[in-house]
């Protein structure tokens, strides 16, 4: 079984890396509808409607353009969990920024948190 560091990871929003990324999780969900009737011993849930969404948190970078996303934008999203050599996994597809938050602590660096939902399927590939 293949592993790999998260430091290796990277982040396309639009048409440009974001950089320089501290993390970004992405979680595909499914509702369901529990149909178990009485007399069942096990419940009996129904797929309903996918979805998708995440969070990226960057180290705010104001001069970085592909950082100046802002709520209610609507964006190509690539993560790269283990870089963008040919053959790695990528997870693609469109976003709404849902939010934009920074942390300023007064003795760290300033974060900036992205969060995305997803605007139909999330793509998980190969690069080519």
């Amino acid at each position: 079984m293949a592993r790999y560091m998260g430091k290796n990871g990277k982040v396309k929003l639009g048409t440009g890396f974001v950089t320089p990324v501290v993390s970004f999780d992405i979680e595909e969900t499914v509702a369901t509808v529990d149909a178990t009737a009485m007399e069942d011993t096990w419940e009996t849930p129904l797929v309903g409607v996918k979805s998708w969404s995440g969070t990226i948190t960057l180290r705010h970078d104001p001069a970085n353009t592909a950082q100046a996303a802002r709520a209610g934008d609507t964006l190509l999203f690539e993560g790269y969990p283990d870089g963008n050599a040919v053959g790695k996994e990528f997870l693609s597809g469109t976003v709404v920024v849902e939010s934009r938050a920074q942390s300023v602590p007064h003795d760290n660096v300033v974060d900036l948190t992205l969060r995305v939902k997803g605007v139909g399927a999330l793509s998980i590939g190969a690069v080519v």
